[in-house]
């Protein structure tokens, strides 16, 4: 059976890396181009079932690129996710007028790029015989480092980050919510963890004030945490 291939188009190269890297961690086959002259080659060597673009590469040069696609009777099939950081309604319009298929609001989630992935992935598969697999649960905690990329990836040039925070900022997400999955005494499956220049935010429900104060325990012994913030609520599992 031949795998989903999916084209990822990104400026940044730390975080087209992670991108890629996720991907490929889901079960599709993932290839990578930082220029509208990279998009090309790489669209020739590897002719893919989907595209993943980021809306922001320089100048015109996303919205030059759907116009080429989807003007040619050869490419207008292949379908193409925008990521994009949205501020309005009018803006995925605007968008979905100029010829993507799917427009993904920044910052997402790991589950939603996931499952709209799937759904193109399933859909070749029906035509085709082609797809990806689903993520099993132990590997969605250590692709959690490209998911926090992506989100990020909009919001340097707001926020001032450097691609460099943000990847550490990734590295330890992973690493607390891998340390927090796999602390048998507990039950630490409904925590989500983020974390901004090290300080690490704890979101989610637990058992017990005393499963919530482990929580902030274990994340704090993670290097390169500087402070945690323990926004855990006790309710029900």
């Amino acid at each position: 059976m031949k795998p989903f291939r999916i084209l990822v188009v990104d400026e940044n190269q730390d975080l087209l890396e992670l991108i890629v890297k996720y991907l490929e961690l889901c079960g599709w086959r993932a290839s990578a181009a930082n220029s509208q002259e990279d998009f090309w080659l790489q669209f020739e060597r590897q002719r893919p079932h989907l595209i993943l673009l980021d809306v922001t590469i320089s100048g015109s040069g996303a919205s030059s690129l759907l116009s080429e696609l989807k003007s040619s009777s050869r490419f207008t099939d292949i379908p193409v996710i925008a990521m994009a950081a949205m501020g309005s309604i009018r803006e995925k319009n605007l968008w979905i007028a100029a010829g993507c298929d799917r427009v993904l609001g920044k910052p997402f989630h790991l589950d939603e790029l996931r499952r709209l992935i799937e759904c193109f992935a399933n859909n070749q598969n029906n035509e085709r015989k082609t797809g990806g697999i689903t993520m099993k649960k132990p590997t969605r905690h250590f692709a959690a480092v490209a998911l926090l990329a992506v989100a990020l990836s909009g919001c340097q040039a707001m926020t001032g980050r450097t691609a460099g925070q943000n990847v550490d900022d990734a590295r330890i997400s992973t690493a607390v919510q891998a340390t927090l999955t796999s602390d048998k005494a507990s039950n630490f499956t409904r925590i989500d963890v983020d974390t901004t220049n090290g300080v690490v935010y704890l979101n989610g429900t637990v058992q017990s004030a005393e499963q919530k104060a482990r929580a902030e325990q274990l994340a704090g012994r993670v290097d390169g945490v500087k402070k945690v913030v323990n926004n855990l609520q006790l309710g029900k599992s």
